[in-house]
């Protein structure tokens, strides 16, 4: 008996055998992505979708009462704090000599790994007011 791709069952296995090995779906994931985009760099703002299965597999594990209940849970907090306010500044001012010499590179890289829930194009606000440019400054 064959199992459609519309049932239930069959999503809950797959769902099943994806957080079983989930570190080496990740680790695959990474190989098959870094290989592809260097491969075929054109190819990836068609595919930035493809993380969202490896996304719902990590936040379908995590039911929404624990993540109130960890509110309360003093130690788990002082050590996400810690780590998100002292730990991931030192990281990242480390990594800072490593990053290419451009002020905007280095500015997005600071942005996405200081600043959580980050922006995206997707978020951004349209803008309301009409554009000066070209009024200012003499420029047409």
């Amino acid at each position: 008996m064959s199992r459609d791709a519309d049932d239930p069952a069959a999503r809950d296995g797959l769902v099943a055998w994806m957080e079983r090995r989930q570190v080496a779906v990740y680790l695959v994931a990474l190989a098959v992505g870094t290989v592809v985009g260097l491969a075929t760099p054109g190819l990836g703002p068609g595919l930035e979708y493809a993380i969202n299965p490896l996304l719902y597999v990590t936040f379908r594990q995590v039911p929404a009462v624990e993540l109130v209940r960890s509110l309360g849970d003093g130690r788990f907090l002082a050590t996400a704090l810690v780590v998100n306010f002292a730990v991931v500044p030192v990281v990242v001012a480390a990594m800072f000599t490593f990053l290419p010499g451009d002020q905007a590179v280095r500015l997005g890289v600071l942005l996405v790994l200081l600043c959580p829930g980050g922006w995206s194009p997707d978020s951004a606000p349209t803008p309301t007011a009409p554009s000066t440019a070209g009024r200012l400054g003499g420029m047409s």
